[in-house]
C-alpha cells in the first residue's frame, strides 16, 4: 500500500525516535496487543507495518511484520521485518514468549496429552477419572472419544451399517 506524504508525516509525529539501535515507541492509539494504529485511507494500518514498508517497499500479500525486539509499539525499522504467521510463531518459542507445543497449550488446560493417553487407556469408570483428574465425567467422555471428526466419521459409519442392514 503506497503511503502518502501526509500520512508519512502524521506517521512520524507519532513516532519516538531514539538511537539506532533502541525501540523506538509509538506514542499514539494502540490496539488491545498494544501495536500502534493509524488510520490511512480511512482504515486502520498497523504502525510497525507502516514503519517496514518506508524503509523497505511494499510488503508482499499475506505476510505480517515481525519484531525482532518482541516490542508492539516499537516502530524502528531495523527491529522489523516482513514474515510469516508460521515464523512469528516459530520465534516466539525460540524466545520463550510461547510454550513450544501449541496445541494443548492452553494456560487454563487441566488436561496434558500424557494424562490423555492415560485416560484412553484406562478402565476406570469415567467419573473415577473425572474426580482423579479434577474435570467434569463429560471431558473423560470426550476424550476417550477422541476428536470432534473422528466422532463424526464413527458416526457416519455407524449410519452406513445401520442403512446397509435395513
Amino acid at each position: 500500500m503506497p503511503i502518502s506524504q501526509e500520512a508519512m508525516a502524521r506517521f512520524w509525529a507519532k513516532v519516538d525516535v531514539r538511537g539506532p539501535d533502541d525501540c523506538w515507541p509509538w506514542t499514539a492509539g494502540t490496539d488491545r496487543a498494544g501495536y500502534g494504529k493509524l488510520k490511512v485511507d480511512g482504515r486502520d494500518v498497523g504502525a510497525h507495518r507502516i514503519s517496514c514498508e518506508i524503509a523497505d517497499g511494499p510488503i508482499p500479500a499475506g505476510l505480517s511484520v515481525l519484531h525482532s525486539c518482541d516490542n508492539p509499539p516499537c516502530c524502528n525499522p531495523s527491529h522489523l521485518k516482513p514474515g510469516t504467521g508460521r515464523r512469528n510463531l516459530v520465534e516466539a518459542v525460540e524466545r520463550g514468549r510461547r510454550p513450544e507445543s501449541l496445541r494443548g497449550s492452553h494456560p487454563r488446560a487441566k488436561i496434558s496429552g500424557e494424562d490423555a493417553a492415560a485416560i484412553r487407556s484406562s478402565n476406570l469408570p469415567g467419573i473415577v477419572l473425572a474426580r482423579q483428574f479434577g474435570v467434569a465425567k463429560s471431558t473423560i467422555t470426550f476424550i476417550r472419544r477422541g476428536s470432534s471428526e473422528a466422532l463424526k466419521e464413527r458416526r457416519r459409519a455407524r449410519r452406513a451399517e445401520v442403512m446397509a442392514g435395513a
